[in-house]
C-alpha cells in the first residue's frame, strides 16, 4: 500500500467520523431539553448516528466503485463502523458527556 493511498483512506475515516459525531451532537442537543435523564442524550445521540448509516454506506459504495476513490470510501466505510461501535458502548454503558451529566444525581437533578 502506498502513501497516498493510506492518507486517501484516512482522509474517509476523518470525514466519516466528523460527519457521524457532528450528525450526533446536533441532533442529540437538538432534542434532548435539560430536563430529561443523560441516558435519553445518549439515545438520541446514537439514533441520529443509526439514521445516518444508510447515506454514508450509500456514499462508500460510490466512491468504492471508481479506481481513483476506491480508497477513500474504504475510509468512510472504516470510520462508520467505528463511529457506530462507540455509540453502541455509550448505549450500553451509559455514558453521557460531561456537560450533560453534570448536575444528575441518578434520581433527578440536584
Amino acid at each position: 500500500m502506498k502513501r497516498s493511498e493510506i492518507v486517501r483512506t484516512a482522509m474517509g475515516v476523518c470525514l466519516s467520523s466528523v460527519a457521524h459525531v457532528g450528525g450526533g451532537l446536533v441532533a442529540a442537543n437538538s432534542l434532548w431539553d435539560g430536563r430529561d435523564s443523560p441516558a435519553e442524550w445518549t439515545f438520541y445521540y446514537a439514533g441520529a448516528g443509526c439514521c445516518l448509516l444508510p447515506l454514508t454506506g450509500t456514499i462508500a459504495w460510490l466512491l468504492t466503485t471508481t479506481e481513483s476513490t476506491r480508497r477513500t470510501g474504504q475510509g468512510v466505510i472504516i470510520g462508520a463502523v467505528v463511529a457506530t461501535i462507540v455509540a453502541g458502548l455509550a448505549l450500553l454503558t451509559g455514558y453521557a458527556p460531561p456537560w450533560i451529566s453534570a448536575g444528575w444525581t441518578g434520581d433527578g437533578w440536584s
